[in-house]
């Protein structure tokens, strides 16, 4: 995986080849005009100014990912909200110029699974700027910042208990938060809780967890 500094250095240089190239051709084809020689060369001429071209577009293309990328990671640190959240399983970044030149292996994404303000569980896709999953533990918790839908891991792997760690290893809940819900009463404490209908959801009151069916029937509770 090539660094945004490498990616910056590699797509300067192709700029400033690629420019001096053009701007050479340039100059050539006005002198061949000027006395008189503009012939079969010009076809010559204008190959390698597609050529120069295409360099000059390559050194602009990584120069863009570079500085999207950067920006967008330093949004995210600097904007973010921290959350500790549960690896709940793994996928990879599929942009070629991202995989590792030595093992052929492209960037972690950790998908974890944690507690917003509101004590809802959702899941989000981590970026990790790793490679190898034996860092990360599935059931391990990583700090991470969140930021307009998008999230950087911000420190390493840990097998510490964190707040919520027996709801985040429930399987069968609305982590996309997307689900019609249903008003239902706790049995331990009377409190009333929303439920995603044939899903689950915790009582913000005693911690209890409700379940209902898929016609909105509380079936099971723990």
């Amino acid at each position: 995986m090539k660094t945004v500094k490498q990616q910056i250095i590699i797509g300067g240089l192709l700029c400033l080849f690629g420019g001096f190239e053009i701007v050479g051709l340039i100059v050539i084809t006005i002198w061949l005009f000027q006395t008189n020689q503009a012939d079969y060369r010009m076809l010559l001429l204008l190959l390698f100014g597609a050529f120069g071209a295409l360099i000059l577009w390559a050194g602009t293309a990584y120069l863009q990912t570079a500085y999207r990328e950067y920006y967008q990671k330093q949004a995210i640190l600097k904007n973010g909200k921290t959350y500790m959240g549960k690896i709940k399983g793994y996928s990879y970044e599929q942009d070629e110029s991202k995989r590792h030149q030595a093992s052929g292996k492209f960037p972690l994404i950790l998908t974890v699974r944690y507690l917003n303000e509101n004590g809802d569980i959702r899941e989000i896709d981590v970026a990790t700027y790793k490679y190898e999953q034996s860092e990360f533990p599935l059931t391990y918790n990583v700090p991470f910042k969140l930021y307009k839908g998008m999230a950087v891991l911000i420190g390493a792997a840990t097998d510490r208990i964190i707040q919520g760690e027996d709801e985040l290893l429930l399987d069968g809940m609305d982590v996309e938060g997307s689900l019609p819900t249903v008003l239902a009463i706790c049995p331990n404490c009377g409190g009333e809780v929303k439920i995603p209908v044939g899903k689950g959801a915790k009582c913000v009151f005693c911690g209890m967890i409700l379940r209902t069916d898929q016609y909105g029937q509380v079936i099971r509770t723990r």
